[in-house]
Formats: structure tokens, sequence, C-alpha cells
């Protein structure tokens, strides 16, 4: 099966919203929907949609999708562990409780590594 990874670049780039990605690249936001919300059902994909997402993310094909064995296919999200002695266990104890989006939590996650580069900087 072939894996779309639209979320991840558009999380790593810091894009917000489909709208704006869709403006960025030439693309119809309809068309990013479906590969956004409901990769499962996308059926197929004109290459000038996928050279104009990969011009407007900076990245390479593989970095947009992946071929994955059917055996081997595994619809969750990777998880990433945070240990209770990281500094950053604190900002995501705060916020379990809480509603925010992911983007609230990642710009929240950014500011805290922006933090800690400046004070490496600091130090140096």
């Amino acid at each position: 099966m072939i894996q779309i990874k639209l979320r991840d670049m558009m999380f790593q780039r810091r894009i917000r919203n489909l709208s704006e990605l869709a403006r960025q690249a030439g693309v119809a936001r309809q068309t990013l929907d479906g590969l956004y919300n409901r990769p499962e059902n996308v059926k197929g994909i004109r290459l000038e949609t996928i050279n104009r997402l990969c011009q407007a993310l900076e990245c390479r094909i593989e970095d947009v999708m992946q071929y994955v064995p059917d055996h081997e296919a595994n619809p969750t999200l990777p998880v990433e562990v945070v240990r209770e002695d990281d500094p950053d266990y604190a900002i995501f104890q705060e916020r379990a409780d809480e509603s925010v989006t992911p983007f609230e939590a990642c710009d929240e996650l950014f500011e805290r590594l922006d933090q800690i580069r400046r004070q490496r900087e600091n130090q140096g």
C-alpha cells in the first residue's frame, strides 16, 4: 500500500491548515482534503499534484508518500514516549488534561526547544 505522509510534512513545516498549503502549492483544497483526512480512500494522484506538493513543502517525494508492503502496514501514527525524567515531561503532563490542538502543543514544544537552544548559546 502507499502510505500518505502529508500530515507529517505539514507538521514539520509548521503549515497549520490545508488552505495554506493549497495556496502555496497551487492545488485545490479538496484534493488535499482527501490526502489529509482520508488517505486510505485515495485511489490516485496526479504527478503534477505530487510535484507541486514537494515544491511547496520543499521535500522529496518519499517525504510525502512511501510504499509499505500490506503485511507491514500500520494505520496508527508513531508515538514518541516521553519519560518522567525528560525536562519536557512537565509540558506534556500539564497539557494532558487540556483540550489543545496538536499545533498548539507543537508550538509550545518548539518554543521550549528554542529556549533550550538560546540557553546553550549563552552558556557557550
